[in-house]
């Protein structure tokens, strides 16, 4: 309970916080201006990354016992956000910089926190003294890391939830001790309260503050697992857990010194920036950086008991494969933009037809779940009833209420008959593999549907990517480690429902649809199985 508050609290203070701080962007001299490498043009707000360092602090402190550890990551964190919006106000010199981090690294390595296994190596021959001077660059490695990947919309934020998530969801798989998954979901919270505003188009950037902090909290909190964990974790599964922004950092600072440049000089050799050349758009080159973070975030968890060797190498094979693959596509740039893309050209009749098996596919979907599986609860059916009502009304009465009226009641509906499927057991069918390619089906033909649709339909956004990501890795874990398949089963059925009936509403125009008569149709259903049960 105490892990559900702490999310919902940072979420809703991120939410409700950051408009507030862009109020007042201006008057603080927080704002990003567009020149050569950046990708927007006019002025945004630099102010996200407080938000997220304020919503994920408030709940920190009210549910984490603040012992010796937890008081070093807090203060190191502050010094580091301090010197991070200072950089974004003033543009401070690098050095200044690296003074702040290496300050909130010593804070941080001086409570306790600290590195006493590394890869290959026996930790009883090292002074403390060396092993803290690891740690300090360790921290300010992974601090800039994360900082220089900032050069997108979403894409800092959504590269470190997806490390965040898996640094929870490994804590609770080693019986890891500590705050780590209670610090990690509060920031993931604040995080996607940023996303909802930093999302492309964003309207506000976190900035160098916000960058470094998440940046140094992974950081912190990999080195807590590693060392906490009872079930002991390989410690170099901490580069797969990092990722992409180790890699970018690596290839660039090698780019500038080969270059006899200094290796921290700005430049557009960042792997976005690269991508971006190859003609990808921005929310394409996000989603495939977050593709390949998530690639190595599982390969972290697949290998995280396996010798140091055998995940160096896969994490070294993995960004080698990156990078080859980077080189093919930039020798074929050519050929590929002469090709404009029309080897992904969709004929129209294909995605009506696709339109129509998903119309058909929802309709199966929750009618016959409202109408065969068992009955509900009193509460369940009653809130469906009332729920059908509402929409009801609120399309005959009220056109601004419609659409979120249609909304809520589609997804009542799916995630309800979701429930239903999942929990029943006097239906033998539902467990086959025909019931679950079905499932797949739909969501592969609303994928498809929705990667060609026309510009100004319903567009697949890298925070819908980012959801699902976690959505079905968490889901994944869960049914595997815990036995929670029915669990599993629920939500993952529940999201392809829910996408495809934003696909049908997004779709169609007209005030009730198709997609609003069968979610009312199905709740009003469950109403009537509640009344027969009642009898």
């Amino acid at each position: 309970m105490e892990l559900a508050l702490c999310f919902i609290m940072s979420f809703f203070i991120s939410i409700v916080l950051i408009p507030v701080l862009m109020r007042y962007a201006f008057q603080l001299h927080l704002v990003d201006r567009p020149d050569a490498r950046k990708i927007h043009l006019g002025l945004v707000p630099r102010v996200g990354g407080i938000g997220i360092v304020l919503s994920a602090m408030v709940p920190v402190l009210l549910f984490i016992p603040i012992d010796t550890t937890a008081a070093g990551y807090l203060i190191g964190a502050t010094i580091i956000v301090v010197f991070g919006v200072l950089d974004d106000r003033l543009n401070l010199d690098f050095r200044l910089k690296f003074l702040g981090q290496a300050g909130g690294a010593c804070v941080a390595i001086a409570a306790g926190i600290g590195l006493d296994q590394l890869p290959f190596l026996d930790m009883e021959g090292y002074s403390r003294i060396a092993l803290y001077a690891l740690a300090v660059v360790f921290l300010i490695g992974v601090t800039n890391a994360f900082n220089l990947i900032d050069g997108l919309d979403g894409l800092a934020a959504g590269s470190a939830l997806i490390s965040l998530a898996a640094l929870s969801l490994l804590s609770v798989l080693t019986h890891g001790t500590g705050p780590v998954i209670m610090i990690a979901v509060a920031i993931i919270g604040g995080i996607l309260g940023f996303l909802k505003y930093n999302t492309h188009p964003a309207i506000v950037f976190m900035g160098d503050g916000g960058s470094q902090f998440l940046g140094f909290s992974i950081g912190v909190l990999a080195m807590l697992l590693i060392d906490g964990a009872q079930e002991r974790m390989s410690p170099a599964a901490i580069l797969p857990l990092l990722g992409l922004p180790l890699l970018d950092t690596a290839m660039v600072m090698l780019i500038r010194l080969r270059e006899g440049r200094s290796p921290f000089s700005p430049d557009r050799n960042h792997i976005h920036h690269k991508l971006l050349d190859l003609g990808l758009k921005h929310h394409q080159a996000v989603a495939v950086i977050y593709g390949l973070q998530s690639l190595m975030v599982v390969a972290a968890y697949q290998l995280r008991f396996q010798d140091d060797l055998v995940i160096i190498f896969v994490y070294v094979a993995l960004c080698a494969a990156c990078i080859l693959a980077y080189r093919y596509l930039w020798r074929h740039k050519q050929q590929y933009q002469h090709a404009d893309a029309k080897w992904l050209y969709c004929p129209e009749s294909l995605r009506h037809l696709l339109l129509l098996y998903i119309k058909v596919s929802v309709a199966a979907y929750l009618v016959l779940g409202a109408c065969i599986v068992a009955p509900p609860s009193v509460d369940m059916g009653l809130l469906a009833l009332g729920l059908a009502v509402f929409t009801i009304l609120s399309v005959a009465f009220s056109k601004p209420w419609s659409m979120m009226a249609r909304r809520l009641s589609a997804y009542l509906a799916s995630i309800y008959v979701s429930y239903l499927f999942a929990t029943s057991i006097g239906h033998p069918w539902l467990n086959v593999f025909w019931f679950h390619l079905w499932i797949a089906s739909i969501g592969v033909a609303v994928t498809f549907v929705l990667v060609f649709s026309p510009r100004g339909e319903f567009r697949l956004s890298n925070l819908d990517i980012l959801i699902v990501i976690v959505a079905l890795g968490a889901l994944t874990v869960s049914a595997f480690q815990f036995n929670a398949t029915r669990i599993a089963s629920l939500v993952i059925q529940g999201l392809v429902l829910i996408y495809a009936c934003e696909c049908l509403l997004s779709l169609k125009a007209s005030r009730f649809g198709a997609v609003g008569f069968l979610s009312t149709l199905s709740l009003l259903l469950t109403g009537a199985q509640l009344l027969l049960s009642m009898r």
